[in-house]
């Protein structure tokens, strides 16, 4: 008995053949995972922006309409609140 698995080269990427392939994730799949809920209360007072040019997250603050980085474990809130404590 082959336990070999068929293998198929497309584009320079080998892929097993769909009858013995675990399910993959597809675009649909993906976009149905849960995002992690934002939990500091910096973001009453700022909009995200999305990813700049650099991919790095940016959010703009809603009274001086300044921008920020801002997303992941390099650019976290810290920035948000001193720039609130400013208006104090």
């Amino acid at each position: 008995m082959d336990n070999s698995v068929s293998m198929k080269v497309d584009g320079g990427n080998a892929t097993q053949n769909p009858e013995n392939m675990e399910r993959s994730e597809t675009t649909e799949d993906i976009r149905k995972k849960k995002t992690k809920a934002t939990t500091s209360d910096v973001w009453r007072y700022f909009t995200k922006l999305g990813p700049g040019d650099d991919g790095i997250d940016r959010a703009q603050c809603d009274g001086c309409k300044q921008k920020f980085k801002a997303g992941g474990k390099q650019y976290g809130t810290s920035t948000l609140k001193r720039h609130l404590d400013s208006y104090v």
